[in-house]
């Protein structure tokens, strides 16, 4: 089969998917950080002061769990959902997202970040403040995905579900790990579902 025709069969495929989908499936999901906490000690007894756990948050979706021919995840079901973001999420001092994600029917394994400060002209995370002191300041230049898995899959096939999502990334347990800003955020995760 030509690349030309499997394009066109595969286009139509997917334009038959999105006319046929009924919409229903929502998922609220929140995103925020631990109680907000400028000042506090580390496992290992070190004294942090926070100014800044800022992350720039260009959009959020759902994982699917097994992703069809490269398509990537879905975040809201074919434009039906057009999101406020993007945010600037401060963890330091208490700032949040909240968003109602209307994803397609399907099985989904994690909640997905996409971190890119382009909209505001900077950064896509910083964290800048003092530990034991001393300044420190770490910027993650470019743009990245922060993924949040589930602990177990989340079926969502029926217009009924209606599950609540609680993402909390807990700016204290930063630096209770190894490595770059973004493995550390990585690790700092817990997310709910309700």
């Amino acid at each position: 089969m030509s690349r030309r025709l499997f394009l066109a069969v595969f286009l139509s495929l997917v334009a038959l998917h999105c006319v046929a989908y009924e919409p229903g499936i929502e998922a609220e999901l929140r995103v925020s950080g631990a109680p907000p906490t400028l000042a506090f000690h580390t496992e290992a007894g070190e004294r942090v002061e926070l100014d800044q756990a800022v992350l720039y948050v260009d959009a959020v979706e759902l994982r699917a769990c097994e992703l069809t021919y490269g398509l990537g995840s879905v975040a809201r079901a074919h434009g039906l959902e057009t999101g406020t973001g993007p945010w600037r999420l401060d963890l330091a001092t208490g700032g949040t997202i909240s968003e109602i994600l209307r994803p397609v029917p399907g099985e989904y394994c994690g909640v997905v970040l996409h971190m890119d400060g382009r909209s505001f002209e900077t950064v896509a995370a910083r964290l800048a403040g003092r530990i034991e002191g001393a300044t420190m300041e770490e910027d993650v230049p470019g743009p990245f995905d922060l993924v949040v898995p589930f602990v177990e899959p989340l079926l969502l096939d029926d217009r009924a579900d209606q599950p609540a999502l609680e993402l909390t990334l807990d700016q204290r347990k930063l630096f209770d790990h190894e490595g770059t800003l973004t493995e550390r955020l990585e690790a700092i995760g817990q997310l709910t579902v309700r």
